[in-house]
């Protein structure tokens, strides 16, 4: 169980979320297979950016990752959807939802480092803020496990 208590969450992300599985995903896509469009979308965008090998990143490459970012965190919140609407929910696919979101982190943080320009710049920067954005990531899967509920505050990162 879980709850998100985030206004962009609850006005935003998630009516959208709802209104594409809704009116536009049929029944037989999988919920994974949702999960998994989202990720690759992250895995081209990420694959951009390492060509251009993070110094000179071109404008598109760095909209084109801020589109992948959207696009998935959009089909991530459509996966539990979708599975709650087609009766398929269970451990392994949430289990398999949160592998994909912990992948996720490791393309979005050199999306990040791309568009502060960090490709060759001081190591310990670039591990600081390839660290930082995991700690909350890791802490409240963790403290999933053990409580069996997942909240999130107010304000939180989509």
């Amino acid at each position: 169980s879980g709850m998100d208590l985030s206004l962009l969450y609850k006005h935003v992300l998630s009516p959208l979320a709802q209104h594409i599985v809704d009116h536009y995903t049929p029944r037989t896509l999988a919920p994974n297979s949702i999960t998994l469009i989202g990720l690759s979308w992250m895995i081209v965008s990420y694959g951009l950016i390492w060509f251009y090998d993070g110094d000179a990143v071109p404008w598109w490459a760095l909209a084109f990752n801020g589109a992948a970012m959207l696009i998935y965190q959009t089909l991530d919140n459509m996966d539990g959807k979708q599975a709650r609407r087609t009766n398929s929910s269970s451990p392994m696919g949430c289990l398999f939802d949160h592998g994909c979101d912990s992948i996720n982190v490791i393309f979005g943080i050199g999306g990040w480092h791309a568009a502060l320009g960090l490709g060759s710049g001081d190591l310990r920067l670039r591990l600081a803020t390839s660290i930082v954005p995991m700690i909350p990531f890791y802490f409240t899967a963790w403290e999933q496990s053990f409580t069996h509920s997942l909240v999130l505050p107010i304000i939180n990162g989509p």
